[in-house]
């Protein structure tokens, strides 16, 4: 089954403001770069360059992209409504589309994900939100990000027919938001060495 991975990826500038009280500025903007980066080189090789879009409204993060040799598209702000705009772009090219969060701590095992031929959801560590999610391309499903999207995301999987394996408590339930989620990458502290804990 032919799988694309749809990467979106908010402002550098903005990201990880609540890890505010651990890191400047400038060491969140380079925490954020280089997790989606390590999200971006998994999704490259698994899934092939061809097949990984990048999604933003930020013109820094395209510019990113394009430097990477990743295909991006501008789309409207907001995570839904990023979601849905890149969907739409890979829904004619591919059966199977993997939206993944670009702040994963252990991003390795999403090639597994972007192996699998089933639709998948990965929930975060703490079972609120929803870290990965591969649907079928031109399915209806409606996502929900935001607040609590894992359990709202198990309700719109029942209303479209689509059974959902959920992968629980993986190295993908891991993304970096708050100070204890360092500890997924290794208890790295610094955004220099996590580069190594890929």
């Amino acid at each position: 089954m032919r799988s694309a991975v749809l990467i979106p990826v908010k402002s550098f500038a903005v990201a990880k403001s609540r890890l505010g009280a651990s890191l400047s500025g400038p060491d969140r903007q380079q925490l954020a770069r280089q997790l989606a980066e390590a999200v971006v080189e998994v999704a490259r090789a698994a899934a092939g360059e061809d097949r990984v879009v990048v999604a933003s409204d930020d013109e820094q993060v395209l510019n990113w992209a394009e430097l990477l040799g990743i295909g991006h598209e501008r789309v409207p702000p907001g995570l839904n409504a990023a979601v849905d705009a890149g969907r739409i772009l890979l829904g004619s090219s591919c059966e199977r589309i993997v939206v993944t969060h670009a702040d994963l701590a252990q991003p390795w095992a999403l090639a597994d994900v972007i192996g699998d031929e089933n639709w998948v959801i990965v929930p975060d560590r703490h079972g609120l939100g929803t870290n990965v999610l591969a649907l079928p391309a031109n399915s209806a499903f409606q996502t929900r990000y935001g607040d609590g999207s894992y359990p709202l995301h198990l309700a719109e999987a029942s209303r479209c027919g689509l059974t959902l394996d959920v992968w629980d408590q993986t190295a993908l339930s891991w993304d970096v938001d708050v100070e204890a989620d360092l500890a997924g990458i290794g208890g790295i502290t610094s955004p220099d060495a996590v580069g190594g804990a890929r």
